[in-house]
């Protein structure tokens, strides 16, 4: 059984060295560092809520999401070890259309979502090196968010990408294969570079356009186009009456 760390409504600071810690609660890091080190294991269980506008970093520990976490305003999550967000839980990078100051998601190992991970408007979150980026839930970019990948992103074969902001795929050393698609992508937003689509591509939200900044591999699976009436939306491609890529 894990250490319990919560419930801790104060600017707590954690460095967690060794063994098993647990969220069951709620645990709040307003402005504070938390630190998983290697051979460490942070829980954040079903009911437990995880709030970070200081720093939470993940060094070659393991993170595992079962509950809510929120990285939002000037918060920085970086995660060089295991970050897991299972099935059934949320993890949110970024705040509202009304913030000011964005959030940053940065990933230099390996991170799981089975669950659902919301990127908002000023967030970024960032796959860098010979990070890997696995999607076999619900990962959503939305509007005014970014995507930054140089290492690999896998939107897997359960896996469905909502990309109304940019996803940045120009800079992997990978190229094309930096970025694969075997579920289902769709949304309003950019592609910018490369990349390799397996599975079910649908541009828009109903009608709408989907842009991409690079070569698009078609390799397999379905285009998914609404037909609607004859106006594209002059380049606007939430205005267009129907889908086009």
């Amino acid at each position: 059984m894990g250490k319990q760390i919560s419930p801790n409504p104060n600017n707590a600071r954690y460095f967690a060295a060794d063994g098993d810690y647990n969220n069951e609660d709620y645990l709040n890091n307003p402005e504070g560092e938390l630190t998983v080190w290697s051979d460490c294991t942070l829980t954040n269980y079903s009911d437990g809520t995880l709030n970070n506008l200081g720093i939470l970093a993940n060094y070659h520990g393991t993170l595992n999401n079962g509950g809510v976490l929120k990285n939002i305003y000037i918060g920085k999550l970086n995660n060089i070890g295991m970050l897991h967000n299972i099935f059934g839980a949320t993890l949110i990078n970024g705040g509202n259309e009304v913030t000011i100051f964005g959030a940053t998601l940065t990933n230099l190992g390996v991170l799981g979502n089975n669950g659902t991970l919301i990127n908002n408007h000023y967030g970024v979150l960032g796959n860098y090196g010979g990070g890997m980026l696995n999607n076999d839930g619900t990962l959503k970019n939305n509007k005014g968010g970014g995507i930054n990948n140089g290492g690999t992103l896998i939107n897997s074969k359960n896996g469905m990408l909502i990309n109304n902001g940019s996803v940045d795929n120009s800079n992997s050393k990978l190229g094309a294969n930096g970025f694969l698609n075997w579920g289902t992508y769709t949304g309003n937003g950019a592609i910018l570079g490369s990349w390799t689509d397996h599975g079910t591509v649908k541009p828009g939200n109903s009608a709408g356009g989907m842009l991409v900044d690079g070569n698009y591999y078609k390799k397999g699976g379905p285009k998914e186009i609404e037909l609607g009436g004859t106006y594209h939306g002059d380049g606007d491609r939430t205005a267009t009456e129907h889908d086009w890529i």
